[in-house]
Order: C-alpha cells, then sequence, then structure tokens
C-alpha cells in the first residue's frame, strides 16, 4: 500500500508568505515616501521662512543705512558696538542689534554682513534706452584713495541665456531692427570722466568714451584700450574688442575689456556712464592700481554701491542673500534728453557764417 502525499497546503502557505514579504515591502516603501514628502514639504516650508528671515536682515541693514549707518560690518551676529562713533541703540541702528525674527520656528538672521568698499560694481541690467551714470572711488583695505592705473569691465547679454554668440571682428554693425540682426550680447558704449578736476577743459581732455564690442577671443580690436591714445575729443569713440569666452574667462562675464595707462591722471575717483546698445547687458566693474589686472592689485570701490549679505535661519535650513544699494540715487537723465545725449552740443560752421562765429549753448 502506497501512501500519497499532498503538498498543496505547504505551497499555498509559501504563496502566501511571499505576497506578505511584498505587501510589506510596500507597506515601507510608502511608508518612506511619504515621510520623504513630509521631510520636503517641511524643507520648502523652512526655506520659505529662512529666506524671509534673511530678507528681514536685508531690510534691517537698508533701514539702518538709510538712517546714517556707512560703517563696515565685517562680522556675523550682532553688532552691539558703535563702528565710526555709531551709536547704534539710536532708532533706525537697533535693527543691528537684533536678528530675531520672532516666530515658531525661531527664524533669525544669525550672519549679517555690510560692506560700503566691494571689490567690484555689479550692475545688473545695462538699458538700451537710459545711461546707468555713477561715481566711484578706488580706495585700499583701510579706505585710503588709491591712484587706478587700469580698469577692468566685463559684461554679457542680461537675458536669462546669456549669448554664447560673438562676432568675429566688429566690422558691421547691424540695424536695430529687420534682417540679418545682431545676434551677440549688446555693444556697451562707456563713458570714463576723472572728477579729480570738473572744469572744461579738463572735461574735454581727459573724457574717455569706447565702444565695447563683443568679439570673440583673439579676433576682432584688442581687448585693451590704452587710455591715454583713446581720450580726448580727437580719440573718443574707440571700438575695442571684448575678448568674450564661453568657458575660461577671467573675470565675471563672458566678455572683458581693460582701460589701461590711467596712471598718468594720478586719480582715484570717476564718473562713469554705461549704456547697451542691440542688447541690454550685465556688467561688472574692477579697478586695479597695476595695468596688468591682477587679485593681489585690484582695489575696492567706495561711494557707488553697498553690498549687503544676509544668511536666514529656520531651524536647520540656511538661506543667503546679496543685494546692492546704491551709495546716491543722483545723476538723473536730465528731461528732454534720451539716453546718453548732451545736455549741451556746440555747432560751429567752417568756414564761420557771416558775421557771427561765436560757440553758444542754449
Amino acid at each position: 500500500m502506497t501512501l500519497e502525499k499532498n503538498q498543496a497546503g505547504f505551497a499555498a502557505i509559501v504563496i502566501a508568505l511571499v505576497i506578505i514579504l511584498v505587501l510589506s515591502l510596500i507597506t515601507v516603501g510608502f511608508g518612506q515616501l511619504m515621510q520623504h514628502e513630509l521631510r520636503a514639504a517641511a524643507d520648502r516650508q523652512l526655506s520659505s521662512q529662512a529666506y524671509y528671515a534673511a530678507e528681514t536682515g536685508i531690510n534691517d541693514a537698508t533701514a539702518a543705512i538709510n538712517s546714517g549707518y556707512s560703517a563696515a560690518k565685517t562680522t556675523c551676529g550682532i553688532d552691539a558696538g558703535s563702528p565710526g562713533g555709531v551709536d547704534l541703540t539710536q532708532s533706525g541702528y537697533k535693527y543691528l542689534m537684533d536678528n530675531t525674527v520672532g516666530n515658531s520656528t525661531n527664524a533669525s538672521y544669525p550672519c549679517l554682513l555690510i560692506n560700503p568698499t566691494p571689490p567690484t560694481l555689479q550692475y545688473g541690467n545695462i538699458s538700451t534706452v537710459n545711461p546707468e551714470v555713477f561715481e566711484f572711488e578706488a580706495v585700499d583695505s583701510s579706505g585710503n584713495p588709491q591712484v587706478v592705473q587700469s580698469i577692468t569691465i566685463s559684461w554679457q547679454d542680461a537675458g536669462s541665456n546669456p549669448s554664447t554668440q560673438f562676432t568675429n571682428d566688429c566690422s558691421d554693425f547691424y540695424p536695430a531692427s529687420g534682417s540679418p540682426q545682431w545676434n551677440s550680447a549688446g555693444i556697451l558704449r562707456t563713458e570714463l570722466i576723472p572728477i579729480k578736476q570738473l572744469d572744461r577743459q579738463h572735461l574735454i581732455t581727459n573724457a574717455y568714451t569706447g565702444f565695447l564690442c563683443p568679439s570673440a577671443a583673439g579676433s576682432g580690436p584688442s581687448n585693451v584700450s590704452d587710455y591715454a591714445l583713446t581720450s580726448g575729443p580727437s580719440n573718443s569713440g574707440v571700438i575695442t574688442g571684448g575678448n568674450c569666452a564661453v568657458s575660461g574667462h577671467a573675470y565675471d562675464y563672458y566678455c572683458s575689456m581693460t582701460i589701461n595707462d590711467l596712471g598718468s591722471l594720478a586719480e582715484a575717483a570717476f564718473f562713469m556712464a554705461l549704456r547697451s546698445i542691440y542688447h541690454d547687458t550685465t556688467v561688472s566693474i574692477a579697478a586695479y592700481s597695476s595695468n596688468t589686472p591682477t587679485s593681489a592689485t585690484q582695489l575696492n570701490l567706495a561711494d557707488a554701491q553697498i553690498l549687503i549679505d544676509s544668511t536666514g535661519k529656520a531651524q536647520d535650513v540656511l538661506r543667503r542673500i546679496q543685494v546692492r544699494l546704491p551709495v546716491h540715487n543722483l545723476y538723473p537723465t536730465p528731461p528732454g534728453t534720451q539716453g546718453m545725449s548732451e545736455i549741451c552740443k556746440q555747432l560751429q560752421l567752417v568756414p564761420a557764417a557771416a558775421g557771427n562765429s561765436s560757440i553758444w549753448c542754449n
């Protein structure tokens, strides 16, 4: 007599265990996914709170600056001292003594820095319509004025996708509209005026006007402009190459040029006017105590922008914001003028008109 073994029950147990294991893994996976989503949602909320805390730091620093605070704040945390003889307990400066925002997440801005002499000037949108006009003075780390030997300007297209196409030789300048179109970064019209002596003859002799063209590296005009050879009424309007490169560029933006040989002016302070042609541009400016720009010879720039650096914190999430405030909201374009148009234009007839050869402005 033979006994038959029925293994159907054992197989059912194995199948049930496998199903239980699969369901357990799915449950654990869903649990981890939900935990991840909850953490991500919490991080997004904390990130927003940290960002707003950092904005509060920016606003508090701005309020202090607008109330007269002009010292450099170089350390994080609460500034309880009196830099530059300023009484921080006064209304308007009190914000620099309290970095708490006051909510359930203990949001704060634990690090707030103020630099009135940043190493570069940054302008996010130089317009094709109205010029950006500003004053700056080159200083050392102690704030003492220093003679400028060279100024480097770097720029690129101000759009969300900076231009990666550059002209070859800057010899053809197309109309602003129509075909063919200008498909490179904007040309940057630059005026540089030393301001130690603001009389008419000094301005005529020493003002510099140049057109910075975004030429590809190694082609087109030189990316160095010798100030001694390009200033004054007979030499103004020089076209200078931009030495543009998508990668490997030495400065903040794709295109750059250097105005050198400024030392003959023995000047630390300048007015500069920038206006873009074709496309709006983003610009960075640096000054040096040598004709060869290096990090060792780079000077700080006063009287133009104040750099505020604020870090916000909400629990373990940090957000950092940097903004630049203009020191002077002056130099508006005079009413009735367009762009870089002069207030006074001098016209002279050659040969002179009969009976009157005078030059006058109205």
